[in-house]
């Protein structure tokens, strides 16, 4: 069995179209694994972003700060953020 070099256009495509797939995690709750706890709201950032306590861990890591997805709230340092 021999083994047939992989052209460089096709190694390119391969690299250029799977690293961001391993680069980024799917978002948290995308495919219900969230882990069910109770929490505190313990600060609000902006219209879709907020902190909470305790720390939720998630995916290897503690976790903060939710920014809930599909949301277009204003930013608070907007006008539009400042009359919201």
């Amino acid at each position: 069995m021999s083994i047939k070099p992989i052209p460089i256009l096709t190694l390119l495509i391969l690299l250029t179209t799977l690293t961001p797939l391993a680069a980024s995690p799917d978002p948290v709750g995308v495919h219900g694994d969230f882990p069910h706890a109770r929490v505190v709201v313990t600060e609000v950032v902006d219209g879709d972003t907020f902190c909470i306590s305790p720390p939720v861990y998630v995916g290897g890591e503690y976790r903060t700060v939710v920014r809930l997805a599909d949301i277009d709230a204003p930013e608070l340092d907007t006008s539009e953020g400042q009359q919201a």
